[in-house]
């Protein structure tokens, strides 16, 4: 049996695709995933997404909004 935590930080996906790992002492383990641009992906091996009901996103943009898709096998 492996536990993991409900709470998925960004920057410990299992692929980062198209952003870049930046540091700031406010950023739980000093680190968050920025420069997102569109085409971005992380992609996280070994969680049931089936099993989900809801999915809370923490976000902050320097510029006009965006979408988070969240897809379940491939990033298309």
């Amino acid at each position: 049996i492996e536990l993991r935590s409900r709470t998925l930080q960004a920057e410990s996906a299992d692929k980062i695709h198209d952003m870049q790992m930046l540091g700031s002492h406010s950023a739980e383990n000093g680190k968050f995933c920025g420069a997102i641009n569109h085409g971005s992906y992380l992609r996280v091996d070994r969680v049931p997404m089936t099993q989900f009901n809801s999915i809370v996103a923490s976000v902050a943009s320097a510029g006009a909004g965006g979408k988070i898709e969240v897809r379940l096998n491939a990033p298309d």
